[in-house]
């Protein structure tokens, strides 16, 4: 079968395009390679570099710290495929973590246009639907954004669309090597995020079941139901519903052991599996909400994908609308994209890097648009519409994501606090002690900066827990003395301390000034218990 391709002139632009955007992409990198994680969701990127420090000065690389909760310091959330990585390459290379994660993460994002290519070769669109979904890939304001931020984001996409891809590629080929990638990226993808796969397995099936519809044997199936033909067809599709299964197979026994880790510890106890449901998939209410549907799709998650070059592709397909275009594919990219919105409801609602999952099937959307227009238009009206979508989608890129990237945190009252408290506490404590931390919530940042253990003192903590903490913080601590008690005020965006849990504080800060006296540190109270009570 011919492969579907542009005129010489305009798979050339293409190309040129595609190339172009690499290099524009690595312009991003660099331009923020070195700032701190502060700018913009610093409590989930510091908790992974977190994680991954501890890995490099020793601990265990399975049952692996991220001490914000005291002894034992362990909180297993992810599998640390990612940080396995990222520390192993500081531990041969000793370039430091902060732009070796971003380089990482960066890494698997271009990685994951490989997939995009295998994926574009099984659907016979040669590579004029990869360029073109390649090149929205690479102006996403989403992807260009996070996909050089210290988190697991892309490489949960990389492994879940390495599935997808190969997956396939095996509908095809049915070869072995096929099976074998997909089982492999498929477990590691539920592994290192569960939230990212599953948007993936649903690709997976209508992909199967278009195969299946098309097939010979369904089709003699439906001539004639008798046992002969349905062992042919769970024969010939069975392996295919394997690979769903066993990434699940994989995922049970890590959340297991997860688990057992997290509930050995009162602080810990609430983020095993069964007690982040909740927080995990949200209510009906949620689903049925303008807040989901408004604020988390429309306003936010579509506009971050596609920048405004939705106002070019939106009059472009109801063209093709009007012009009777299948549009079937497009109704399935579009609820693809929709998907995890409504299973992961509560998260997607809450945290922006959630949707790195399924912006590439909105991006996937957009691509159908487009290579249907250049089936219907010459070169010299396809090639400014497809520069004009990319323009639009990096002008939204500069305007609302850039000068984040590249900011000074250390002027900040609130950010570069961390900053200059972290650097007193490196010179004040010793690198073996721990922190007792109030006023930052669940947030890595204080312990990651300053290199230290820590027991983070959350707002959302109990007054009768509260009160043990405080009567007896050594005791949260195991074998690692207290390096520091740290209490600052609550910035705006962490929380407020209720008026219960204040007073207890304001009692242990009490009786902590009459052992030793507090230093303050850009509006925090520090007590040193070596210094001050000797």
């Amino acid at each position: 079968m011919t492969s579907l391709t542009l005129p010489d002139p305009a798979h050339r632009g293409l190309w040129i395009l595609f190339a172009a955007l690499i290099a524009h992409a690595l312009f991003v990198l660099i331009a923020g390679l070195n700032q701190s994680f502060l700018f913009y969701y610093e409590f989930r990127q510091t908790q992974t570099a977190l994680s991954a420090y501890w890995l490099t000065q020793g601990g265990d690389w399975l049952a692996y710290e991220t001490p914000l909760f005291g002894a034992p310091w362990q909180l297993p959330l992810e599998f640390p495929l990612f940080q396995w990585i990222v520390a192993g390459l500081h531990l041969v290379t000793g370039l430091p973590l902060d732009p070796l994660g971003r380089f990482v993460s960066f890494a698997f994002y271009l990685a994951t246009l490989w997939p995009i290519y295998v994926f574009s070769r099984r659907w016979e669109k040669g590579h004029t639907f990869f360029l073109i979904l390649s090149c929205l890939f690479l102006a996403s304001p989403i992807y260009l954004f996070w996909g050089r931020t210290f988190l697991i984001e892309s490489l949960a996409l990389f492994l879940s669309a390495l599935w997808l891809a190969y997956l396939s590629a095996a509908l095809t080929s049915r070869r072995l090597p096929h099976f074998l990638i997909a089982t492999l990226a498929g477990g590691l993808a539920m592994l290192v995020k569960v939230t990212t796969f599953p948007g993936f397995v649903l690709a997976g099936g209508v992909l199967v079941l278009v195969d299946v519809i098309r097939s010979q044997v369904f089709a003699d199936l439906r001539r004639q139901i008798n046992g002969a033909h349905l062992t042919r067809l769970t024969l010939a599709y069975g392996p295919f519903l394997a690979l769903a299964i066993l990434p699940l197979v994989m995922y049970l026994p890590w959340v297991a052991a997860s688990d057992d880790i997290k509930a050995a510890s009162e602080l810990t106890e609430r983020y095993t599996s069964t007690n982040v449901q909740d927080w995990i998939f949200g209510g009906l209410d949620l689903r049925m909400s303008t807040r989901l549907w408004w604020d988390t799709i429309f306003s936010r998650s579509i506009p971050a994908t596609l920048g405004w070059s939705y106002i070019l592709l939106l009059p472009v397909a109801l063209y093709l609308l009007w012009q009777r275009v299948s549009a079937w594919s497009w109704m399935v990219a579009g609820l693809l994209f929709l998907a995890p919105f409504l299973i992961f409801s509560n998260v997607h609602a809450i945290h922006p890097y959630y949707q790195v999952a399924n912006a590439v099937f909105l991006l996937g959307l957009a691509a159908l648009i487009l290579f249907r227009v250049q089936e219907r238009l010459a070169v010299k009206f396809f090639a400014p519409l497809m520069i004009g979508v990319v323009a639009l989608q990096l002008t939204h890129f500069y305007m609302n994501d850039y000068t984040r990237m590249v900011r000074d945190v250390t002027p900040s009252k609130n950010l570069g606090r961390t900053l200059r408290v972290a650097d007193y506490l490196k010179s004040a404590t010793d690198p073996d002690s721990g922190l007792m931390i109030f006023g930052y919530h669940y947030s890595a940042e204080l312990p990651y900066y300053s290199e230290r253990r820590a027991l983070l003192v959350e707002f959302r903590v109990a007054p009768e827990q509260m009160r043990r903490l405080t009567a007896t913080p050594e005791a949260y601590f195991g074998d690692t003395p207290i390096g520091a008690y740290v209490i600052c005020d609550p910035r705006s965006w962490d929380g407020r301390w209720r008026a219960d849990q204040q007073a207890i504080i304001d009692d242990f800060g009490t009786a902590l000034a009459e052992r030793m006296n507090p230093v303050s540190v850009s509006g925090c109270d520090i007590y040193l218990p070596d210094s001050g009570e000797s």
